[in-house]
């Protein structure tokens, strides 16, 4: 992960039976491309995007500084939603939140935590400027009937689909999310680069339920080291929040479940010991 090497980033799945929902107006978010994104549509001016070069620190920054005003204002200011396409990406978004949590701890419980429930986009990004090639129908020369039917449209690398995951901010209690971190240590999945996603959100969703009714625990966690690790974490949670919150008709904001990033110190770090950092 972004930092330290002896920092893991790991994520805590909350239950929005137990109040990870945040109950102050919501307007909906509309897609731009006008596509469903996980039964939800977003729009793009509330999209930041994450890319390989940003840097970690200015994006938890300019989170810290959303949430605390919300929390100045009374929550009337819509939480973004980060956009990242690649391992590093979504491997720096993941960072910045968990990075803006460290930052809201020296707040105590009065400040909310920020999660996100995390959504897998694919979209097709055109080339405007080579729309006109793209859309050429080329013919065979001879004039026979076969020849004159046109080729099958070629699909430019512009026009190629394209995937990237979406990390909807959610506020969670500061209290709650005190909680959810006392209880980490019980059971941790481990994540590794060679984790099967799909294997991974399978077993994330087979626990929703009794966590969801207050069976289990008050948090499913899960923990990754590096980028791929950390990729693969968050598509697992995207597949398992996808089918969580097909029973949900409401507002994102409600729907699922929300993943509380936070960093762990590894034993034998600088700091000498493990606890949460």
């Amino acid at each position: 992960c972004g930092g330290s090497v002896n920092s893991a980033t790991r994520s805590g799945a909350v239950g929005r039976s137990a109040g990870a929902r945040d109950d102050r107006p919501q307007r909906r978010l509309r897609g731009g491309s006008g596509g469903r994104l996980g039964g939800t549509t977003v729009t793009m001016e509330d999209v930041w995007e994450v890319s390989a070069d940003s840097r970690i620190a200015s994006f938890a920054g300019r989170l810290y500084g959303r949430v605390t005003g919300n929390s100045h204002r009374g929550g009337c200011r819509t939480l973004p939603t980060l956009e990242a396409m690649g391992h590093v990406p979504i491997s720096h978004a993941v960072n910045a939140v968990a990075l803006c949590n460290r930052f809201l701890d020296k707040h105590g419980v009065e400040v909310p935590r920020l999660a996100f429930a995390p959504v897998l986009r694919t979209f097709v990004r055109r080339n405007i400027a080579s729309e006109a090639a793209r859309n050429a129908v080329e013919f065979d020369g001879g004039g026979t009937e076969e020849s004159e039917r046109p080729h099958r449209r070629r699909q430019s690398p512009e026009a190629a689909p394209r995937k990237s995951v979406l990390l909807h901010l959610r506020p969670v209690p500061g209290a709650q999310a005190a909680a959810c971190v006392r209880s980490v240590d019980e059971d941790i999945i481990r994540v590794s680069r060679d984790t099967h996603p799909v294997r991974l959100g399978g077993l994330i969703l087979s626990r929703w339920p009794s966590l969801e009714a207050g069976l289990e625990g008050s948090a499913i966690t899960v923990q990754a080291m590096g980028p791929r690790s950390i990729e693969t974490m968050v598509k697992s949670l995207a597949i398992a929040w996808e089918k969580a919150a097909r029973a949900y008709e409401a507002d994102i904001s409600e729907a699922g479940f929300g993943c509380l990033p936070s960093h762990l110190r590894l034993t034998g770090g600088p700091a000498g010991g493990r606890g949460g950092g």
